[in-house]
């Protein structure tokens, strides 16, 4: 008879502690849920502001972007950086590169694309482009100048849902 209460009593007390942490599990996930959220609107603020400057000043020098860029940067450490990449049409390209080079530091920039072999290389012909026209901060991302994002298929996905929502 005491082995079966004691029985009991563990198969109780092992339920009642798998309620217990599945509790504070949940309550940890609503916080995280909750920070992540805050990061979130935080980020779209920061870059709905960018986004208006940008409308405002379409001639923006990457001094000028990096300049506007610092403190959003500096106040959100999760970011590690931050990118103006305009949709361009084929029709487009030609003018865009030479209007982006005229205000770029070193005086040069085509939209590139990753190869076969992962080598950085002019981009090829398409309908359309989304280049890294002004990143910030400029200094380690000189690489990322150029490269057009659209040429990646995830990131191709979501800037075809992103159109397509008006977003």
């Amino acid at each position: 008879f005491v082995l079966f209460v004691m029985i009991g009593v563990f198969f109780g007390l092992s339920h009642w502690e798998r309620a217990r942490q599945f509790e504070q599990i949940e309550a940890l996930g609503k916080r995280l849920v909750s920070a992540l959220e805050d990061r979130f609107i935080a980020h779209q603020e920061a870059l709905s502001a960018l986004r208006r400057l940008i409308e405002v000043m379409p001639d923006m020098t990457f001094a000028q972007f990096e300049h506007f860029t610092q403190a959003t940067l500096k106040d959100n450490g999760d970011l590690f950086a931050i990118s103006f990449n305009p949709l361009v049409s084929s029709a487009d390209r030609q003018a865009f590169e030479r209007s982006v080079a005229e205000k770029s530091p070193f005086k040069a920039f085509r939209i590139i694309e990753r190869d076969s072999r992962g080598q950085l290389v002019r981009a090829g012909a398409r309908p359309e482009y989304v280049p890294v026209a002004l990143i910030a901060p400029l200094e380690g991302n000189v690489p990322a100048i150029g490269y057009d994002i659209y040429s990646e298929p995830v990131r191709h996905d979501a800037i075809n849902r992103a159109i397509n929502s008006g977003k």
